[in-house]
């Protein structure tokens, strides 16, 4: 993916990943938002859909 040809007005990307075979059932979440001290911040989170989410 070449960020340069985002469109305007993204906010966030979700990525998933399954294989029942493996047991695989993963998300990744990246999101653009806006902050009170600069233009904006990413904010990640990521984890198994049916378990623990992490955050940073």
């Amino acid at each position: 993916m070449d960020i340069g040809h985002l469109q305007h007005g993204f906010t966030y990307l979700l990525l998933e990943r399954v294989n029942p075979e493996k047991n695989e059932n993963r998300f990744y979440y990246l999101a653009w938002q806006p902050s009170l001290f600069a233009e904006g911040a990413v904010v990640r989170s990521y984890g198994c859909k049916d378990g623990q989410i992490h955050q940073g």
